[in-house]
């Protein structure tokens, strides 16, 4: 009788899994000599982590680990794992990553660990493309004109052309005035556009296409008048905080700030608007800013969100448990801890742990000294 119920679960996992997926399908099967009804579905209601998988709805999945759902739909597949592409020649951890194509149709992995950059095309043999960059302000990439280009925010923008790496400084055969030390680069109609700069958190920066008198065409990366200083538009400077990313879509820019999303409507030099979305929620995240099946997709402050244009719509409320995992500190946190006493009675610094709020950091450190065990606090305590 055991072995009989076992087949007939058995049979029942294979039915469920054959069957095409269709949220409303049902059938009637035999489960210990009694009919009993059983739905099975296509997932198509996705992921739920706050309620008891047995009181999911018919078309909904429960957090599965190691598996994917509904691609194709109804279907429940292992993932495929992954494979380590090398390791970075610095040993340090890969803070961005980034596919340079090129017209020819070469393709190269572009890896910074914020201090360096370096590319593989086989993960196999690694090339640096730039060393000495800031440790602490995270290098964000684009392709334009065939040339890769990559800014941080804090040193001057640079390209490489798969051979020859060019800091944008004033230099011979680059832009006077200089490219902003700008944090998150776009290319959209036929200009680089980079967004934040110290002076101005919430500026974005546009290169010019031509030359003002003769006409020429100006190569962003090398063209003396290519960035004219007034090429500037400012994103709502009265509130709102900075900028967090800006982002082309449906050949629109949008700005980016923590509760808000503006559209640039960009005409010209001379024309040209800052539009507030219907959205009342942004994002920190410029890596967290992507679009997908004609929608752009971000992680806010309470949840992941999905852009249409004008307005977001929180997506992640059957799955808030796992994202309530997530960090999104507010505030600069280090955290430091000792493994034994005579550590922490010298200040010898045993394990950091660092959090830094997105786009800036601050470092602090002391140490308290103080006996703990006469009930008195130190009265100048360091």
């Amino acid at each position: 009788m055991v072995l009989r119920s076992r087949l007939l679960k058995a049979l029942l996992f294979l039915v469920l899994v054959a069957l095409p997926g269709d949220s409303k399908a049902q059938e009637a099967v035999l489960i210990n000599g009694e009919n009993a009804e059983v739905h099975y579905g296509d997932f198509s209601q996705g992921l739920y982590d706050t309620i008891s998988p047995s009181k999911l709805p018919p078309n909904a999945s429960p957090d599965l680990v190691n598996v994917i759902v509904d691609e194709p739909v109804g279907s429940i597949r292992p993932r495929n794992g992954f494979t380590q592409c090398g390791t970075t020649p610095s040993g340090n951890v890969a803070r961005s990553l980034y596919e340079y194509e090129r017209s020819d149709g070469s393709r190269r992995l572009i890896v910074s660990d914020n201090a360096n950059v370096y590319e593989t095309s086989d993960c196999t043999t690694w090339t640096t493309i730039a060393t000495g960059l800031s440790s602490v302000q995270r290098t964000y990439f684009s392709t334009v004109r065939d040339k890769l280009w990559f800014v941080n925010r804090s040193t001057w923008a640079q390209t490489w052309d798969g051979t020859t790496r060019i800091p944008l400084d004033g230099r011979a055969n680059t832009p006077v005035p200089t490219v902003p030390q700008c944090n998150y680069p776009e290319y959209w109609q036929s200009r680089v556009w980079c967004a934040r700069t110290e002076a101005h958190p919430a500026g974005v920066f546009f290169s010019a296409l031509t030359e003002t008198t003769a006409g020429n065409d100006l190569d962003p990366s090398t063209g003396t008048l290519s960035w004219p200083a007034a090429n500037l538009i400012q994103v709502n400077r009265q509130s709102g905080g900075p900028l967090y990313g800006i982002k082309v879509y449906g050949n629109r820019l949008y700005a980016f700030k923590e509760r808000e999303i503006w559209n640039v409507d960009f005409q010209s030099e001379f024309n040209f608007s800052v539009l507030k979305t219907a959205s009342n929620v942004g994002t920190r995240y410029q890596e967290s800013i992507k679009e997908k099946d004609g929608f752009l997709y971000f992680a806010g402050p309470d949840g992941y969100y999905k852009f249409d244009g004008n307005r977001s719509v929180r997506i992640s409320d059957n799955f808030l448990t796992f994202y309530n995992a997530i960090n999104q500190a507010t505030a600069n946190l280090q955290r430091k801890s000792w493994d034994v006493a005579g550590e922490f009675d010298d200040g010898t610094l045993n394990s950091l742990t660092e959090i830094s709020v997105a786009g800036s950091i601050s470092l602090s450190s002391g140490v308290i000294e103080d006996n703990f065990s006469d009930g008195n606090f130190t009265v100048a305590p360091r």
